[in-house]
């Protein structure tokens, strides 16, 4: 699991480059994930400008410009991933 040093470091590449842009697309990769953030929710994300990323112990914390919440734990092993929308996901993304 990653501990709090690593967490708040991904915390800060997320902020560096993700505060005061929108998300166009959002969606999850693995199963387990989109049972936590299902079809409909990753589409109510579409067109969301993101103000602030922060942490509180190992859940990193992404606001939205509408007041929701995207809380975001790596579980046991977890890092951002950075891109343009047509790079093809890393084969244990």
């Amino acid at each position: 699991m990653p501990e709090l040093p690593e967490v708040e470091f991904a915390a800060n590449r997320l902020r560096n480059a993700a505060v005061g842009r929108t998300i166009a697309t959002a969606k999850t990769f693995h199963p387990s994930a989109g049972r936590s953030l299902p079809p409909a929710a990753s589409e109510g994300l579409q067109g969301r400008q993101i103000v602030a990323v922060d942490r509180r112990a190992k859940i990193q914390l992404v606001a939205f410009d509408n007041g929701d919440l995207l809380e975001v734990h790596f579980r046991m092993t977890g890092d951002w991933a950075f891109g343009a929308a047509s790079d093809a996901p890393e084969r244990f993304e």
